[in-house]
């Protein structure tokens, strides 16, 4: 079984590549790593005070929710799990840290993706990327140019997919 890490930003566009991967995985099982970045804390009530669960619902919308939802049913023989997590580092050594820790054998992103901040405390995750001790897979997704509606949203997911051949390069 393999572990992939997936960054995300809490908005469904980002949640194409883990289609594209369960698709283009086939039968195999695999899990997927959903991870947002975020600047920790910085007092030291912020921080007593601070809690992942409360965090990630407080960023995760009902149509992200519900897509993760969608994916985990449409999904299930090949999926073994789908989890959100923060990194909260500031370093590439924690990046490393972290990807070690969750056991990851590749980071996935979409080449056309750009990330957005949902929050103030939220960070870019692409310098970590950029240096990530696993190798990272870039794939060709189509992005929609705008925001997914719930009734889009339910047949996006739903729909199988016609040609599985797209590219995925490694960098």
């Amino acid at each position: 079984m393999r572990t992939i890490l997936i960054p995300t930003d809490f908005t469904v566009n980002s949640l194409l590549p883990v289609k594209k991967i369960l698709q283009v995985n086939g039968s195999d099982e695999v899990r997927i790593l959903l991870f947002h970045c975020v600047h920790a804390p910085d007092s030291i009530t912020d921080l007593l005070l601070f809690s992942k669960p409360r965090e990630i619902r407080r960023l995760s919308g009902t149509e992200f929710s519900d897509a993760c939802e969608i994916i985990r049913h449409r999904f299930a023989p090949a999926l073994n799990s789908l989890v959100i997590d923060l990194f909260m580092g500031n370093t590439h050594s924690a990046f490393e840290n972290f990807v070690e820790g969750w056991h990851a054998d590749a980071v996935c992103l979409a080449k056309q993706m750009t990330y957005a901040k949902p929050s103030a405390q939220s960070a870019d995750p692409m310098p970590f990327i950029k240096k990530s001790p696993v190798p990272v897979l870039e794939m060709d997704i189509e992005i929609p140019a705008s925001p997914l509606t719930r009734n889009r949203l339910a047949a996006l997911f739903l729909e199988t997919e016609k040609n599985t051949t797209d590219h995925v390069a490694e960098r």
